[in-house]
């Protein structure tokens, strides 16, 4: 897979969180990393109880309404592809930032995914109101 550059992944981001409906996660691994990735960058610190990653990726949710994904679900898939660990008593779970490191080009982990997806949420209701 080629590395998926800045560009890319803010088009994406908004295309996914802001202009559809999300209630599965594409089968398209490419799409599929994208999104996760995004949901990783929530965590800022290293270690988390299950309750802290289950809060994050709710709060992260309501910002990003038209994600239907539920969280356990979300939190799975992390853990599933890579982008969470956990101890085997599922006590803390811990970001793992390296895996997927060469996929993803290195000014991504610097983006406020926030800020992308209110300015994208801005400009398409700006847009309604002049086509109203």
């Amino acid at each position: 897979m080629e590395q998926i550059s800045e560009s890319e992944f803010n088009k994406r981001i908004i295309d996914f969180f802001v202009r559809s409906n999300l209630y599965e996660l594409p089968s398209k691994r490419k799409d599929r990393l994208i999104i996760l990735k995004a949901f990783s960058m929530i965590f800022k610190k290293d270690s988390f109880t299950e309750k802290e990653i289950n809060e994050l990726i709710k709060e992260f949710l309501q910002k990003v309404s038209r994600v239907k994904i539920d969280h356990v679900k979300i939190r799975r898939y992390l853990v599933d592809d890579g982008f969470l660990a956990r101890t085997s008593d599922v006590s803390q779970y811990f970001a793992n930032t390296s895996l997927y490191k060469n996929i993803f080009e290195e000014s991504i982990n610097d983006i406020n995914l926030e800020e992308i997806i209110n300015e994208a949420q801005k400009e398409i209701e700006e847009r309604s109101k002049r086509y109203k």
